[in-house]
């Protein structure tokens, strides 16, 4: 769209992207007591970010209001008159805004009278300046005598942060830029300006509820693995041997996941997040698959390693299979644009982290896991035979 717009010589226009909806933005807060400090913070503000590396289109919301004039009466002034600052207002209002008196009747009906200045003697703040005020002794005088006259923008809406006073400075953001680029230059750029005493800064609230969601995410994946951890101790009926499948399954899936982001330049995100938990619950089918085809040669008599040799032999083919299939499937999202809901976050970091997980695991785990295996059985065996050992041990104790 920026693209086709054509030059416009007294102004370059800007589009604004909604952070949460997967946009391009990036926002701060600036808070503090009087807004017009923070107006003139955010100006300063505004042009120092503009120097950021990766940022553009930076704007204040605070700059985002209509022009008013505003009126600051002298009250000291006003009070050598005998004017009160609310008789001024009253007659500012009733020069702008103009003020209904009572109806005029005579046979036709009433008729409705106004009283109201014309609109050609409001065109200017100088006109208003020589507003006539009379004092109560009858004397007339001008409002600019009794107060001075400056045009200000007036906000759209005050926001208010733990009680104080807040604006919000927005930006976009460059193209092949991620806001995890840019956060540390602004960081670093915000933390070397002095503000004043009682006004500070902080990243906008999207970043504070993606923070939280991080949070939660990873404590649903946490959730997430000891239920994983739950089913295959009742499957495989040990505490001892699901740690081979989590150890060389999951730890190695997530490890494929930031592999692969690292070779495409995809950002973390939360959809990344997402597809992580999904990964989990997928790449622990193969261990499963392994690992329970070797408890059930070793019941039949087979040896142990020579049941991981089988067990890997015959697990082999289904799990590459299983795969192959799941990466071919995931391939046309991880490397399309399709978003949630057209204008969402993008699905292709969901699936990316998906494929590299998978992917790297399977790869790693038909070695890693038949070695873990080995480890914790015989772990498990030492641990039997300790027990053995001392329950023998009592029991020629108690005989003596």
């Amino acid at each position: 769209m920026e693209a086709d717009l054509p030059q416009i010589a007294i102004g370059k226009p800007s589009f604004s992207f909604d952070q949460q909806g997967g946009g391009n933005g990036f926002a701060i807060q600036i808070s503090g007591d009087s807004t017009e400090i923070l107006n003139d913070l955010a100006i300063d503000i505004a042009r120092s970010l503009e120097t950021v590396e990766g940022l553009k289109d930076v704007i204040s919301d605070g700059d985002s209001g209509n022009k008013e004039i505003r009126v600051n009466i002298d009250r000291v002034r006003a009070a050598n008159v005998g004017l009160s600052a609310q008789a001024i207002a009253q007659s500012v209002s009733i020069a702008m805004r103009g003020e209904n008196l009572r109806e005029f009747r005579d046979r036709s009906g009433e008729i409705a009278i106004r009283l109201a200045f014309r609109e050609n003697d409001k065109q200017s703040i100088e006109q208003l300046a020589d507003l006539p005020l009379y004092t109560p002794e009858g004397r007339r005088i001008t409002l600019g005598t009794v107060a001075s006259l400056h045009v200000g923008r007036s906000p759209d809406s005050i926001r208010r942060t733990d009680r104080q006073t807040a604006v919000i400075l927005s930006a976009n953001l460059e193209n092949d830029v991620s806001i995890d680029d840019v956060r540390p230059r602004v960081k670093s750029l915000m933390d070397q300006m002095q503000l004043p005493p009682g006004y500070s800064w902080k990243e906008g609230r999207g970043f504070e509820r993606q923070d939280d969601t991080a949070d939660m995410m990873a404590t649903n994946i946490i959730l997430g693995i000891a239920c994983i951890f739950l089913v295959m101790a009742a499957l495989f009926e040990s505490l001892i041997l699901p740690f081979s499948i989590i150890l060389g399954s999951i730890v190695f899936s997530i490890f494929g996941v930031f592999l692969l982001f690292a070779a495409t330049g995809t950002t973390f995100s939360f959809m990344a997040m997402i597809g992580i938990m999904i990964l989990i619950g997928v790449v622990v089918n193969n261990g499963i698959v392994l690992v329970d085809h070797i408890n059930n040669l070793r019941q039949e008599g087979v040896s142990r390693d020579a049941a991981i040799v089988t067990a890997g032999r015959d697990r082999l083919r289904p799990i590459l299979m299983t795969v192959a299939t799941t990466i071919v499937g995931l391939l046309p999202l991880a490397i399309g644009t399709t978003q949630v809901g057209g204008d969402g976050p993008p699905y292709y970091p969901m699936a990316r982290a998906i494929i590299g997980g998978l992917a790297f695991s399977t790869v790693v785990s038909l070695l890693v896991v038949p070695a873990l295996y080995v480890y914790f059985d015989s772990l498990a065996a030492w641990g039997r035979k300790v027990m053995r050992t001392a329950r023998q041990g009592r029991v020629r104790a108690l005989e003596s």
